[in-house]
């Protein structure tokens, strides 16, 4: 046991139960185990395929938060902001031809507070996506290291 503690990355066997939950996480996650997997999302149904995922989430947040410290603009400024200059940010925000700027824009805007409100509130959204170290009990940091480590993680390195 001690050598799969090692292998996973805890320095000892757990003494917890929440240390031994975290070393079975582990241990399901490498071995691709589903019954200890957890979905963060339905089965797919009818309609357009949704291109607005956690990760997806994610990376909006982290660029928004990003021009928003950078160049002080405001959420819904870096929002038509990102809507405008989408070729600075790849193609995570292409918009349809159909679709105006400003629409779009507001698309932005709209899908960025579901991820601001998912980032607040949301447990495990936030230990997913913005936990810090080993495990599936991540310890989430406060707000301001948070949006940092969203900046880091998720937004584009050349703005």
């Amino acid at each position: 046991m001690d050598v799969l503690a090692q292998f996973f990355g805890h320095l000892s066997l757990p003494t917890s139960e929440q240390g031994w939950r975290s070393l079975l996480w582990d241990l399901c996650e490498h071995w691709n185990i589903p019954a200890f997997q957890i979905v963060s999302s339905k089965p797919r149904g009818r309609g357009a395929k949704k291109i607005w995922t956690n990760e997806k989430h994610c990376e909006l947040f982290g660029d928004v938060q990003s021009l928003v410290a950078s160049s002080r603009m405001t959420e819904h400024a870096a929002c038509k902001y990102i809507a405008k200059n989408s070729s600075r940010f790849g193609e995570r925000y292409r918009r349809s031809k159909a679709t105006t700027e400003s629409a779009w824009a507001r698309t932005l805007h709209r899908q960025y507070t579901e991820a601001k409100r998912r980032a607040k509130h949301d447990f495990t959204f936030r230990m997913l996506y913005f936990g810090e170290g080993p495990g599936l009990l991540r310890p989430i940091p406060k707000w301001p290291k948070l949006v940092q480590l969203a900046i880091e993680r998720y937004a584009v390195t050349r703005i």
